[in-house]
C-alpha cells in the first residue's frame, strides 16, 4: 500500500463519518445551522483532500502550507479560527443565560475552546511532557463533559438533544485530538506494523477534530439563538477572517516587527540558496549553572531555499572548542521535528525567526566564557558562509556571541586596595597578591599567585598578563607570560560588576642564579606588545605601566 493509498483510505473513511453525521443531524437541527454544519464539513474534507494533493511532488513550500499535521499551516489556521469562534459564543452564552450554575458552565466552556485555539496554532501543550498534557487534557475534557450533564439536569432537560449533541461533540472531539494520535504513537513502538497505517490516521484524527469542532460551534449557535440572540453567517464569517489575518501576520509580518525592535543587526551570506543571517537576539550573556538560554535568530532569503535545513547552536569552550551545549532545530518535509515553520516553506524576502534554546549544563564552571557558535545545513552537509561581519571558526559555522560565567557579580566593584587599568575597567587586588608572595625559594621550586580581577564595564580588548623576576646585582630576567584564565575566559568578555580568580604558577628555572629578586607584574596588548596603562591605589601611575609586587630571595638548589 503507497503513502497516497493510506491517505485516500482515511479520507474516504472520513466521507463515510461525514455523511453519517449529516444524516443523523439533518432532522435535528434547524436548517440554517445544518446548512452552516455542511458547508464547514465540506470546507475540512477539501482541507484533508489539499493534504493529499501536497503529499504529492509539489513544491515545497504547498508541501508544508497544506500539511495539516503540524502547526502554523492552513488547517492548523481555520481549525484554530473555528475554536475561537466556539469560544466566543460561549462567551455570549455567559450573558444571555440565567442562573448562576448555567453562566458557570458557559464561562468554562468559552476559557477552554479559547484556550484550545491558541493552543491548535501556537501548540502550547509541548511546553508539557507527552504522556503528561495527554492526562491533563483527558482530565479537562471529562469534567467540562461531567459539567455539561450537571448543565442539563439543573434546568436544560427542555434542551435535551443539544447537550446530547454537545457530548458526541466532545467525545468525537478527544478521539480525534488524543486517543487516535496518541494511541497509534504508543501502539507503533511495540508493534512496527502500526506504521503503516499511520497515514491513515492522521487524515482520520484531523477530520475527527475539525468535524467535532464543527458540531460544538453549531450546537453552541443554537443555544445562543433560543436564547434570543443571533449571530449571523457574516458575522462569523467576519471571526474567522479576522483571526486568520492575525495568525497570518504571526507568521509573516510579526518576525519582521521583533527583528525591528529587539534584535542586533549582523550579517551572514551562505554559499548557497542566497541565504542570510541578518540579526539574532542574546537575553543575558551571564549565565549560571542549569540556566535555559532562549536565542532568536532571523533569517531572510532571496528566493526560496532548496531544503529544508537543520539549524545548530553550540556552546564552546575556549581556546579548545569543546561544545557544553547544543540546540538543533531539525526541518523535515513533513512531520516537522522542533520547527513550525521548516526553511523549505520560506517565503523569499521574508524576515523569519528561529528560535533556539539553549541548556546550560548544572556542572557549568565559573569564571569561562563560552562562543556561540551558529551552523546550517543538511543534517550530513553544512553550507559554507561567503561573506559575514562575524567572527568564524571555521568555513561553515558563525560565532554570534559569548556568554560568560563569572565567579560572582557584585552590584558595586571595591575600589579599597585596587590596581587600576584605566583604559581597560578592570582592576585587581594588590594587597591579596602580596600577602600571598614566599620570601625565599630555591631553583627549580614554583609558587602561585591568585589574582582577584574586578570588571567595573565591558573590557575593549583582550590582554596579556606578564610577570617579571629582575635580578637586583646583574638585571637577569626571568619571565611568564600568559592570557588570564589560560584563554578559558578572554578579558574583552569579562562580566561587568564581576569578580573572578585566575591562579598564575611561575616556575623558577632550575639553573636560576641567587640572589635577590623584584617581581614585576602588569598587562599588554598582543602583538602590538603596548603595555595596558596603570595606576596605584592612590591614583598615581606606575613608572613604565609595571607594577611592583615585592622582593623574593632564591637560593641555589
Amino acid at each position: 500500500m503507497t503513502d497516497f493509498t493510506r491517505m485516500l483510505l482515511g479520507n474516504a473513511v472520513s466521507i463515510v463519518l461525514a455523511i453519517v453525521l449529516l444524516r443523523v443531524t439533518q432532522k435535528r437541527l434547524a436548517q440554517p445551522s445544518w446548512r452552516l454544519l455542511a458547508g464547514l464539513i465540506g470546507l475540512e474534507l477539501l482541507l484533508i483532500n489539499l493534504h493529499m494533493w501536497a503529499w504529492g511532488d509539489v513544491h515545497q513550500f504547498f508541501r508544508w502550507f497544506f500539511n495539516l499535521d503540524v502547526e502554523l499551516t492552513l488547517g492548523s489556521m481555520f481549525s484554530s479560527a473555528q475554536l475561537l469562534a466556539i469560544g466566543l459564543v460561549g462567551a455570549l452564552l455567559i450573558i444571555n443565560v440565567r442562573g448562576g450554575f448555567a453562566r458557570l458552565y458557559w464561562a468554562s466552556f468559552a476559557a477552554w475552546f479559547i484556550f484550545l485555539s491558541l493552543d491548535e496554532y501556537f501548540a502550547l501543550h509541548e511546553k508539557l511532557d507527552p504522556n503528561t498534557f495527554i492526562i491533563v487534557y483527558l482530565l479537562i475534557g471529562v469534567a467540562l463533559a461531567g459539567l455539561t450533564v450537571l448543565a442539563w439536569r439543573t434546568g436544560g432537560k427542555k434542551h435535551t438533544l443539544l447537550y446530547v449533541l454537545l457530548l458526541i461533540g466532545f467525545f468525537a472531539f478527544g478521539v480525534g485530538g488524543l486517543a487516535i494520535e496518541s494511541g497509534t504513537l504508543l501502539l507503533a513502538d511495540r508493534f512496527p506494523w502500526v506504521h503503516q497505517v499511520w497515514l491513515v490516521s492522521i487524515v482520520l484524527e484531523e477530520f475527527l477534530e475539525m468535524a467535532s469542532a464543527s458540531l460544538v460551534l453549531v450546537v453552541a449557535l443554537t443555544f445562543l439563538q433560543k436564547n434570543g440572540t443571533t449571530l449571523k453567517p457574516t458575522r462569523l464569517a467576519l471571526i474567522f477572517a479576522s483571526w486568520l489575518l492575525v495568525l497570518i501576520a504571526y507568521v509573516w509580518l510579526l518576525p519582521t516587527v521583533l527583528f525591528n525592535r529587539n534584535a542586533i543587526e549582523v550579517s551572514a551570506t551562505y554559499t548557497e540558496d542566497a541565504l542570510t543571517l541578518v540579526g539574532y537576539t542574546l537575553p543575558t550573556q551571564v549565565v549560571q549553572p542549569g540556566d535555559v538560554l532562549n536565542i532568536e535568530t532571523f533569517w531572510q532569503a532571496q528566493d526560496f531555499l532548496a531544503a529544508h535545513y537543520t539549524f545548530s547552536l553550540h556552546a564552546l569552550t575556549q581556546p579548545d572548542q569543546q561544545s557544553i551545549a547544543q540546540m538543533n532545530v531539525v526541518g523535515s518535509d513533513y512531520n516537522v521535528s522542533s520547527v513550525d515553520y521548516p526553511s523549505g516553506a520560506w517565503l523569499p524576502n521574508r524576515i523569519v525567526r528561529v528560535p533556539l534554546q539553549l541548556e546550560i549544563p548544572t556542572d557549568l564552571e565559573d569564571a569561562r566564557s563560552y562562543l556561540l557558535n551558529l551552523s546550517v545545513g543538511t543534517t550530513d552537509q553544512p553550507l559554507g558562509v561567503a561573506q559575514t561581519d562575524l567572527a568564524m571558526l571555521d568555513p561553515a559555522s558563525v560565532v554570534l556571541n559569548y556568554i560568560a560565567s563569572p565567579e560572582a557579580q557584585l552590584g558595586d566593584v571595591p575600589t579599597a586596595g585596587l590596581v587600576q587599568f584605566t583604559d581597560d575597567a578592570i582592576s585587581f587586588s594588590l594587597p591579596d597578591v602580596q600577602r600571598q608572595l614566599p620570601t625565599m625559594l630555591a631553583a627549580g621550586d614554583a609558587f602561585t599567585l591568585d589574582f582577584v580581577w574586578n570588571a567595573t564595564a565591558a573590557p575593549p580588548r583582550d590582554l596579556i598578563q606578564f610577570i617579571h623576576l629582575i635580578s637586583k646585582s646583574d638585571g637577569t630576567v626571568y619571565n611568564v607570560d600568559r592570557a588570564p584564565f589560560d584563554q578559558q575566559y578572554p578579558v574583552s568578555q569579562w562580566v561587568p560588576n564581576s569578580v573572578s580568580v585566575d591562579s598564575i604558577t611561575f616556575p623558577i628555572p632550575t639553573d636560576a642564579l641567587a640572589g635577590e629578586y623584584d617581581i614585576y607584574t602588569g598587562l599588554y596588548e598582543w602583538p602590538a606588545l603596548e603595555r595596558a596603562a596603570v595606576v596605584n591605589t592612590t591614583g598615581e601611575a606606575y613608572v613604565n605601566r609595571t607594577i611592583p609586587l615585592g622582593t623574593l630571595s632564591i637560593t641555589a638548589p
